[in-house]
């Protein structure tokens, strides 16, 4: 065992030290942002090695693979070795289910199914059972399986708790037929991997008690995050030794949308009560200022564990708020400023823009593009999203278990191989009817009644295919290797190559690139590593985990995607009533608070600047908006904050022509709000519609408002305004360059 010597502990506060040596049993560490809980967590698993605990005892969970990474970084720095098993919770569902998949009638191999291979699946059962797919879309129905699999709640029993309306009675046939299929394909989708080890451990006792005995030491990151199933699977594995160590901050619980249960950090007190609490209050990222007006807005909430976030940093700049007329406004203004702090020697990669919803992004990258800022946009269109890449995936999983239907479905003729559309729904339905995979189905096509023995035979062609890629995959230990002769053999290199000159670069570059990750990991993965491993790891990718921290960019993301990431610079674009607080979440106090937790979530990214960006008026959905400030904005101390509220003669120029009524713009209470109206005349019926293509009168149709008929037009090109009568969303005005309207012929 290392020596571990005071110099573990020289550099921690007396909080921090309290945390790290505690000698045993329940721990909570209720750490405030910034407060350096990552170091104490890898500073305790030190700390326990070098007082005798053997390494490979030691299980720490985290929330995404970045962080497990990077706390894996540490501890191999401070205990040299591989022992200490470091994961997310689903990675640590997929390893132990790897192993015992026998035991719930999977084969080691089986395919953890991402969203969109969800969706397909789900898509072709609402087919199979003959649901309307505009009433019981595959995205609702997923929605409810999902949440159910949280609530630790199967087929059967979801059943048996149905409503007995109709959107229930569909969602409990969907999910039987949903799980049947996923067992059929050897596949499980991501909530699959936690409540299938719930059940492995529950109905296996042999099981649980072999990861009982193995793990004497358990560390939960983010308990604050945990919903019902991760929450009892803590529980089943660390409920007998107890030596449990939670960290957590109530205050940076934003995930309630997703199952994540607040009450797991505030009553774990109740689930042991004999459990040592830590506060670690002291922070060591943002300034005085930005922590003060942080920690006064949230002290509002009342589900907290009340404690004082304090530091020895400087006072720093007060938070700027921006007034501006737009969203083209906004973005250009933050633009702008990133231009001026790189120019003062900041780098890109030191700013940050946060906003609540991903469609706010579309006019930042748009600014950032017109001053050829770099920058990325985090869990946007993912590289592991785009089509090329999924195709070669999907072969890649059909090389490891070719009883993966979704996969074989999306390259079935990719590329193009003959198996027309009608002679595809003819062999899916026959492997519905025999219950076999759709590989044996197309083993046999030519004994298949009605097919046409050109498609018969190119069926049997592909099923041949898949074989030898099975062969492939058994060959060499080198992922890399195996993935650029499946892409050889599939002849995909090929068919990327006669595709338009450019299309075909920029495709073939992208698989090559995919080829190149596969590399890394073999780097990374020199003893255990497989073809398998490289497509779990890909799977289990989370929108964090496509943050480059590496690269010097701007980064552009959301409030959510932002969380355990700091920024010298943040930019917090949107701060309107409406979008943050979100129009949904007013429903109730508790909706309220998750929405102010993630304004906190925000506020103590940044270390040195925060700039806060509203705007008078906003396009969405094609529809303008008159925009008004956030209430949080009212609830951070005033002496914290240059620019808010602005006075009259500071707001900027009227936005698409719309203006601010006049108003008081002291520090407004809650009865005394600025209000804005368009002006009494809106349009000019007399003034020619130059350029639009539409006339009044006309009918036209609206992706969100469906059908309706304009009423009056005014400018021209795409500023035109268009007054719109829609049949069921009543009179909208619309401009015309973002509304995606359709003339529709009479």
């Amino acid at each position: 065992m290392p020596d571990v010597s005071q110099d573990l502990l020289s550099d921690l506060n007396p909080s921090q030290r309290e945390a790290v040596t505690h000698p045993g049993g329940p721990l909570l560490v209720v750490a405030g942002a910034g407060t350096g809980k990552t170091k104490v967590i890898t500073r305790r698993i030190a700390w326990q090695v070098g007082q005798g605990v053997f390494p490979a005892s030691i299980l720490a969970i985290t929330f995404t693979n970045k962080a497990a990474g990077e706390m894996a970084q540490r501890v191999n720095a401070l205990v040299p070795g591989r022992g200490v098993w470091l994961s997310t919770f689903h990675s640590m569902g997929a390893r132990v289910l790897r192993i015992h998949a026998d035991r719930l009638g999977y084969a080691p191999e089986f395919t953890i199914y991402d969203q969109g291979d969800r969706y397909s699946l789900l898509k072709q059962v609402l087919k199979d059972l003959e649901l309307d797919p505009a009433q019981f879309t595959p995205s609702m129905m997923g929605e409810r399986i999902s949440r159910a699999k949280d609530s630790l709640i199967g087929p059967e029993a979801f059943s048996e708790e149905s409503a007995g309306d109709p959107v229930s009675d569909a969602a409990a046939k969907t999910y039987r037929l949903y799980q049947k299929r996923l067992l059929a394909q050897n596949a499980m989708d991501f909530d699959d991997l936690l409540m299938n080890l719930h059940l492995l451990w529950t109905e296996h006792p042999d099981v649980l008690t072999a990861y009982r005995e193995r793990f004497t030491q358990v560390l939960v990151d983010e308990y604050q995050d945990t919903n019902r199933v991760q929450y009892q699977l803590v529980l089943l594995l660390a409920g007998q030794h107890r030596n449990l160590c939670a960290t957590g901050d109530p205050d940076q619980s934003i995930y309630t949308w997703r199952g994540a249960d607040l009450r797991n950090i505030l009553d774990f007190q109740k689930d042991f009560p004999e459990a040592k609490v830590v506060r670690l209050e002291q922070n060591y990222r943002s300034t005085k200022t930005i922590l003060a007006a942080a920690s006064a807005m949230i002290r509002r909430n009342k589900l907290r564990i009340e404690r004082g976030l304090w530091t020895e940093n400087d006072p720093g700049e007060r938070i700027s708020v921006w007034t501006c007329a737009d969203e083209r406004d906004e973005a250009d203004r933050i633009a702008a400023q990133t231009e001026r702090l790189h120019s003062a020697g900041i780098a890109w990669s030191g700013m940050a823009v946060l906003y609540r919803q991903n469609a706010l992004s579309r006019s930042l990258e748009q600014a950032m593009l017109r001053l050829r800022i770099p920058h990325q946009v985090v869990g946007a269109t993912a590289f592991y999203d785009r089509k090329e890449i999924k195709d070669a995936l999907a072969y890649a999983v059909l090389a490891v278990n070719p009883k993966a239907d979704v996969a074989l479905q999306r390259v079935v003729n990719v590329p193009p191989r003959g198996i027309g559309k009608t002679t595809l729904t003819h062999l899916v339905s026959e492997a519905n009817r025999s219950g076999e995979p759709m590989v044996s189905v197309f083993a046999r096509a030519n004994g298949i009644p009605g097919l046409a023995k050109r498609s018969a035979e190119a069926a049997q062609i592909l099923a041949r295919l898949l074989g030898d890629l099975q062969a492939l995959a058994g060959e060499s230990k080198s992922v890399s290797s195996t993935l650029r002769k499946i892409l050889e053999a599939t002849g995909y290199l090929k068919y990327l190559g006669g595709l338009e000159p450019s299309e075909a670069r920029e495709r073939s570059a992208n698989v090559l690139e995919l080829v190149s990750a596969a590399a890394e990991y073999d780097t990374d993965h020199p003893e255990d590593g497989s073809l398998l491993g490289f497509l779990e790891s890909v799977a289990l990718l989370s929108d964090a985990d496509t943050h480059e921290e590496d690269q010097d960019t701007v980064s552009l993301m959301t409030l959510h995607a932002a969380k355990g990431l700091e920024f010298p610079h943040v930019f917090l674009a949107g701060l309107e009533d409406g979008l943050l607080p979100h129009a949904m979440s007013k429903s109730g106090d508790e909706d309220l608070e998750e929405e102010r937790r993630l304004f906190y979530v925000g506020l103590t990214r940044a270390m040195k600047h925060v700039v806060i960006t509203w705007a008078q008026g906003r396009v969405t959905y094609g529809q303008y908006q008159v925009g008004r400030p956030s209430p949080f904005l009212d609830e951070l101390p005033g002496e914290a904050l240059d620019g808010y509220p602005p006075k009259p003669q500071d707001l900027p120029a009227p936005s698409y022509g719309i203006l601010p009524r006049r108003g008081s713009w002291g520090k407004p209470n809650r009865d005394e709000e600025a209000v804005f109206e368009a002006p009494p005349k809106d349009f000019d019926d007399e003034m020619p519609a130059v350029g639009t293509g539409l006339l009044a009168d006309d009918r036209v149709r609206h992706p969100t408002f469906g059908e309706g008929r304009v009423e009056a037009i005014s400018g021209s090109g795409r500023d035109a305004r268009v007054r719109v009568r829609f049949k069921a969303a009543g009179v909208k005005t619309l401009i015309l360059g973002y509304a995606n309207l359709e003339k529709v012929a009479e």
